[in-house]
C-alpha cells in the first residue's frame, strides 16, 4: 500500500511502526503518530464527506479543532463515535472510520441533486416552507435527511473519570508563549497546570520553524520542554482540551486517553489565576466555489508537511492577504514542494520576501484575488483577477492546481476569554476581535491577546518574572488592570500586516461559502439582512452560520464583516455572538463520568436493610431510597399484605423503618430565630423537650416540606424533614444562612445517615418500649405527645420521640445507625407476644390516608399554601416574619375558589379509587380538582382518598364524579380525616 503524498518523515510520525486502518471499508496504511486526516491525505484521499444541506463534496480543510469537512464516524457498536474530527483522531491498529451524510455512497450521493434546487432552500426556508399542510407532514422526511452520523447503541463500555485540582496558575495553551509562561510562573514559586489540546507542545513552531531568542525553534522548544518536564511545580498535559472557563477562576478540561483504561478524564480546576495563551486560528477566504475539496487553510498545509511529511497536492497555489504566504512558499520549496503561484490581495508586500519567492520560479500576483475554483470532487484549478477601484478588473485568468492554501490572516482565539466575560473589541488592523479588558485573575498572552510578535511576548514574560510577578497574582500580566484601559498589542507583528480583503468583491453570492458545513453562503447572509435580521445573534440563528461543529471558528468573522458591509455599520458596533462552553465538542460520557448505571443516582440503603430482607420484605425505590413496600407472607398478595400490616398497627403493634426520614441538627445562639423565620408557625416559644408540626414555605408562600421540629436545648434543635427532601432542605437552609441572613450565628448539619429510626406504632407500643432497659420515663404524664427525650436504652444513646404518622400511639427510637439492625431484631422478638409485626411504606401510606395526614409532594402541588390544607389559621396568627409570609397576602393566594384538601369516598362500587383522576360535577364539565392519593382502607372496609378540590372545605357532603381513563365514578366529598378525627387513639 503506497502513500503517494508522503514525501518526508515528519516530526510526529514513526516510519518504523506501520499502522493499518480502514476508511469506508477500504484498508489503508499509516504510521504511528499519524492522525486519521494526515494518513488519508498521504494515501491520496481528497474527499472526506458531504455538506449538511446541499450534499456538496467536502475535503480536508484544517489540521485541528477548527476542521469543518473531515468529519467521520469512528468505530462500531457501542464504541462508535459520531461526528469525530479526523484531524484530532490518532490512528490505531484496526481503526474503522466511515464518512457521513451521503446516500448510497460517498462517491455516488444521489442527494447531491439537492444542490440543483438550492434556490428552494435559502436561509430560514424551514419557517417559510413547512407551513402547509403542517410541519408533521414533512417531519419524517426532514428527520431522515437531517443529522450527522449515528448514535451508539447499547451501554458505553469505556470508562471515564472526574478529577478535581487546585493550582496557583492554569496556563491554557502549550505553544511557545504558554510554555514560557508556565516556566516563569513555576520559577516564581507557584504551582502550574499547563494544558494543551494538541498531542504535542509547540503550537505554531510545529508548523512554521523560526529563530527564537537566537536559537533554531526546534532546539529552543526542546530545551524549554525539558525544563518543563523537570520542574516539580509544573503538571504538563497534552491532548487536554480546556473546554470552558467559569466563574471564580474555575475551569473544566477534558483529557483524552485513547490508549489508557480511562478513555477520557473530566478535570475541574480551580486556580488563583488563569493565563490564556491559546494562539490564533487562521481565517479562510470567500470566493466562488471556495468549498472544493483540495482547498485548505495555509497553516494546515504547513502542519501536514512539517509534522506528518505529507504534501497537500502535486501543484500548489497559495492565496491570502499577509506575509505568511511568502514564508510558507519558501518553506515548501526548502522541503521539495514548489509553489506554482502566489496570489496576494494587498497592493504591496515585503519586497525581500517577494523577491526570494520569485527567485524560486513562483509566479507572484500582487493586488489580485481569487474569483472562482474549478473542479468537482477534486480541485482542478482557480481563477484570479486583478483588483481595481471598487471591484475587480474583469479579466480573470486560470491557474491549474490540485491544492490551494488560503490565508485570511490569524484571528486570536478569544473564546475562552469570552467564557470568562472578558471585554472584546474589534482591531481593524488585524481584522479580528481581541481582548480589551480582562477580569481580575485572568491574563491573555501572545497571539491570544492579538500580539503576534513572539520575541516581544517572551521578553514581556521574562520581564514580569524578573519583577517578581507580584502584579500577576492580582490582575494578570502583561495586561493592564481590569477597567484600566485596553490590552496593549504590537503592530506590524510577525504573520500579520493585513491590508487586503478576505472576500472577493462582487461575484455570485449564492456560490460563495461562509460556513462550509452548514452550506451558508453570502447570499443567505444578504437575505437575512433584507428580512431585517441585522443583529449578529439574529443572523446566526436565522442562517445557522457559525452553528456547525466548529462553532464559527472559521465562519464568524467573515459573516460579521459581510453583515457590516450590508448594513453600513462598523464591525466594532456589531460585536460578536456569545461564546459559551464547551470550546469544542466533548462526549457525554466524560461529563457523566462515573455517574451512570447504578451510580447515576446511587440508591441509598437503610441500616436495617439486611434485617428486613431476612423477613421477606418486598423492596421498591422511593426517591433515592430502597425501602420495603410490604412484607408478604406465604400465599399472600401485595394487597393482602398491606391490609394485614395496617390492621396489625391499629389492633396491636407495628414496627416501621423510618431511618430515611430527614434529621437536621440546627445549633447556635440564633437557632430559634433562624427556624422561626423558616417555619410558618412559632418556634421561639417552644420549650426544651417538646416538638411541633411545621410547614416550610418558599418565597411564594408555597409548601415545600413538612415535619416535626424538636427543641433539645436552648440553642439546639432537631428538624425532621420528609425522606426525599433531606438534602434539598439542608442546602436550602444553608443558602439562606450564607446568602441572605449572614449575621445569624447558626450551623446546620445533616445527620440523617448517622441515626437509625425505628418507629413503634399501635396500642402496645409503649408496652414494648418499656420492656427494654431504659432511663426514660415513658408514662403519659412524663412523656406527652409531640415530645422528645434523650437517654440510654440497653446501654446505647437514644433519642425517643413520641409522634405518630399512623394516628395510633407511637414512638420513634433514634439510635446510632450501626446498632439499628440489632434493636430492630430484638424489638420484633420481644414484641412477638404482643402481636408485633413489621409494616412497609404502603401500609404507612394507608394509615396516614385514613387519618387525613398530609404527604407533601403527593397531596400538594406547586401552588399549595398552608390555608389550602387547613393550616391557614396558624399562619394568620404569627406576627413575626417568616419565608413566604408576604406572598400569602397576595390576592391569588386568598381566592375562595382555590384547590383545598378534602377527603373522597366512592358512593357505590368497591373498585380502586384512581389517584390522579379528575373531579367534576355530576354529569361532567370542567375539572375542579383531582384525587391526590388513594388506598383501600381495611379499617373502613372500602376505598378512600384525598384530593384537591376548588372550594373544597365548603363542599363536604357534596356528590361529584371522578373522571379517569374515559370512565366516570360517583363519589362524595368528606372531611380529610376518615378515622378518629378527634385524635383519641394517638394519646393511648
Amino acid at each position: 500500500m503506497s502513500q503517494p503524498f508522503r514525501i518526508r518523515q515528519g516530526s510526529d510520525i514513526t516510519p518504523g511502526r506501520p499502522v493499518r486502518f480502514a476508511f469506508n471499508g477500504r484498508r489503508y496504511l499509516g504510521y504511528a503518530g499519524d492522525s486519521l486526516a494526515s494518513a488519508l491525505l498521504a494515501n491520496g484521499v481528497r474527499m472526506f464527506g458531504r455538506s449538511f444541506k446541499r450534499h456538496r463534496p467536502r475535503g480536508l480543510f484544517a489540521a485541528g479543532v477548527e476542521e469543518t469537512g473531515a468529519l467521520v464516524q469512528l468505530g462500531e457498536g457501542a464504541r462508535t463515535e459520531p461526528v469525530a474530527r479526523a484531524t484530532l483522531t490518532p490512528i490505531r491498529e484496526g481503526l474503522k472510520a466511515r464518512t457521513l451524510n451521503h446516500w448510497p455512497s460517498l462517491n455516488c450521493d444521489l442527494l447531491r441533486a439537492l444542490d440543483l434546487f438550492a434556490d428552494l432552500f435559502p436561509a430560514g426556508f424551514y419557517n417559510k416552507t413547512f407551513i402547509w399542510p403542517s410541519w408533521h407532514f414533512y417531519e419524517p422526511l426532514v428527520r431522515r435527511l437531517a443529522g450527522f452520523g449515528r448514535a451508539p447503541e447499547g451501554p458505553d463500555p469505556d470508562q471515564y473519570a472526574h478529577r478535581h485540582l487546585t493550582v496557583d496558575v492554569l496556563v491554557c495553551g502549550g505553544g511557545p508563549v504558554g510554555v514560557a509562561a508556565a516556566l516563569a510562573e513555576a520559577g516564581a514559586g507557584r504551582s502550574v497546570l499547563l494544558a494543551e489540546q494538541d498531542g504535542r507542545f509547540g503550537g505554531s513552531l510545529l508548523r512554521e520553524p523560526a529563530t527564537v531568542q537566537g536559537q533554531p525553534s526546534d532546539a529552543w522548544l526542546a530545551e524549554q520542554l525539558q525544563a518543563v518536564a523537570r520542574h516539580p511545580r509544573i503538571e504538563a498535559c497534552t491532548a487536554t482540551l480546556v473546554a470552558g472557563l467559569h466563574d471564580h477562576n474555575c475551569a473544566t478540561l477534558v483529557a483524552r486517553q485513547p490508549e489508557a483504561p480511562l478513555r477520557e478524564q473530566w478535570l475541574r480546576v480551580r486556580a488563583k489565576r488563569i493565563v490564556v495563551a491559546t494562539g490564533a486560528i487562521e481565517q479562510p477566504l470567500v470566493f466562488e466555489n471556495n468549498d472544493r475539496p483540495g482547498i485548505m487553510l495555509l497553516g494546515a498545509m504547513q502542519s501536514y508537511l512539517r509534522r506528518w511529511g505529507v504534501k497537500a497536492g502535486e501543484r500548489i497555489v497559495l492565496a491570502g492577504n499577509n506575509d505568511g504566504l511568502y514564508r510558507a512558499a519558501l518553506d515548501f520549496a526548502a522541503l521539495g514542494v514548489p509553489v506554482a503561484a502566489l496570489i496576494d490581495s494587498r497592493s504591496a508586500a515585503d519586497s525581500e520576501l517577494a523577491e526570494q519567492v520569485r527567485a524560486l520560479g513562483t509566479a507572484v500576483h500582487w493586488n489580485h484575488m481569487l474569483v472562482d475554483a474549478r473542479g468537482g470532487k477534486e480541485l482542478r484549478g482557480v481563477l484570479a483577477d486583478r483588483l481595481s477601484k471598487g471591484g475587480l478588473k474583469g479579466e480573470p485568468f486560470a491557474i491549474p492546481c490540485d491544492a490551494l492554501g488560503v490565508s485570511g490572516g490569524p484571528a486570536p482565539v478569544v473564546h475562552l476569554l469570552g467564557h470568562a466575560k472578558a471585554g472584546l473589541a474589534y482591531d481593524a488592523q488585524l481584522a479580528a476581535f481581541v481582548p480589551e479588558r480582562l477580569p481580575a485573575g485572568l491574563s491573555a498572552l501572545g497571539a491570544a491577546a492579538g500580539d503576534f510578535d513572539l520575541e516581544r511576548a517572551l521578553a514581556d514574560i521574562a520581564q514580569t518574572e524578573a519583577a517578581g510577578g507580584e502584579a500577576q497574582a492580582a490582575e494578570g500580566a502583561p495586561t493592564r488592570a481590569p477597567g484600566d484601559g485596553p490590552v496593549s498589542r504590537a503592530s506590524g507583528a510577525r504573520g500579520c500586516g493585513l491590508c487586503g480583503p478576505r472576500r472577493t468583491p462582487g461575484g455570485a453570492a449564492k456560490r460563495q461559502w461562509v460556513d462550509l458545513l452548514h452550506d451558508v453562503t453570502v447570499a443567505d447572509l444578504d437575505l437575512a439582512v433584507a428580512e431585517n435580521y441585522r443583529s449578529v445573534e439574529h443572523l446566526k440563528r436565522y442562517t445557522t452560520v457559525g452553528m456547525s461543529v466548529d462553532q464559527g471558528k472559521t465562519a464568524n468573522l467573515n459573516a460579521i464583516e459581510r453583515l457590516a458591509e450590508a448594513t453600513g455599520r462598523p464591525i466594532a458596533e456589531l460585536g460578536l455572538t456569545t461564546y459559551r462552553p464547551p470550546f469544542a465538542p466533548v462526549t457525554l460520557g466524560v461529563i457523566a463520568g462515573g455517574r451512570r448505571g447504578r451510580f447515576y443516582q446511587p440508591i441509598r440503603e437503610s441500616p436495617l436493610g439486611a434485617a428486613q430482607a431476612r423477613l421477606g420484605a418486598r423492596f421498591e425505590h422511593y426517591g433515592a431510597w430502597r425501602r420495603p413496600s410490604c412484607y408478604p407472607q406465604a400465599n399472600e398478595s401485595e394487597g393482602q399484605a398491606i391490609c394485614r400490616e395496617a390492621r396489625t398497627v391499629r389492633r396491636n403493634l407495628g414496627l416501621f423503618d423510618n431511618s430515611p426520614l430527614g434529621k437536621l441538627e440546627v445549633r447556635g445562639p440564633d437557632a430559634a430565630e433562624f427556624l422561626d423565620r423558616v417555619y410558618f408557625n412559632n418556634v421561639r416559644s417552644l420549650q426544651a423537650g417538646r416538638g411541633r408540626y411545621g410547614l416550610m414555605l418558599n418565597e411564594n408562600g408555597i409548601i415545600i416540606d413538612d415535619g416535626l421540629f424538636f427543641r433539645l436545648a436552648e440553642e439546639h434543635f432537631l428538624v425532621s424533614t420528609t425522606s426525599g427532601n433531606a438534602e434539598r432542605i439542608h442546602q436550602w437552609l444553608e443558602e439562606w444562612l450564607q446568602c441572605e441572613w449572614t449575621g445569624l450565628d447558626v450551623t446546620v448539619q445533616n445527620a440523617t445517615s448517622a441515626w437509625a429510626n425505628v418507629s413503634l406504632a399501635g396500642p402496645q407500643s409503649r408496652t414494648l418500649l418499656a420492656a427494654f432497659n431504659t432511663d426514660i420515663d415513658l408514662s403519659d404524664a412524663a412523656f406527652p405527645h409531640q415530645s422528645i427525650r434523650v437517654g440510654v436504652l440497653e446501654g446505647l444513646p437514644v433519642r425517643v420521640m413520641r409522634v405518630s404518622f399512623s394516628g395510633e400511639l407511637g414512638f420513634e427510637v433514634n439510635l446510632p445507625a450501626d446498632h439499628g439492625a440489632a434493636f430492630w431484631d430484638e424489638a420484633l422478638a420481644r414484641g412477638e407476644r404482643f402481636g408485633a409485626a413489621p409494616y412497609g411504606v404502603e401500609a404507612a401510606m394507608c394509615l396516614r390516608i385514613e387519618k387525613g395526614y398530609l404527604h407533601v409532594g403527593t397531596d400538594t402541588d406547586g401552588t399549595t399554601t398552608p390555608d389550602d390544607v387547613g393550616w391557614g389559621h396558624l399562619a394568620a396568627r404569627k406576627q413575626t416574619h417568616f419565608i413566604g409570609k408576604r406572598s400569602l397576602a397576595r390576592s391569588a393566594n386568598r381566592r375562595p375558589d382555590r384547590l383545598q384538601l378534602v377527603g373522597i369516598r366512592p358512593l357505590q362500587d368497591r373498585k380502586p379509587l384512581p389517584a390522579g383522576g379528575h373531579l367534576t360535577d355530576l354529569g361532567g364539565g370542567h375539572s375542579q380538582g383531582y384525587v391526590t392519593s388513594a388506598c383501600f382502607s381495611p379499617s373502613l372496609d372500602g376505598w378512600i382518598g384525598l384530593g384537591l378540590l376548588r372550594h373544597g372545605r365548603e363542599r363536604h357532603g357534596e356528590a361529584l364524579e371522578i373522571f379517569d381513563g374515559g370512565k366516570r365514578r360517583a363519589a362524595q366529598v368528606v372531611p380529610p380525616a376518615f378515622l378518629d378525627p378527634e385524635g383519641k387513639r394517638l394519646h393511648g
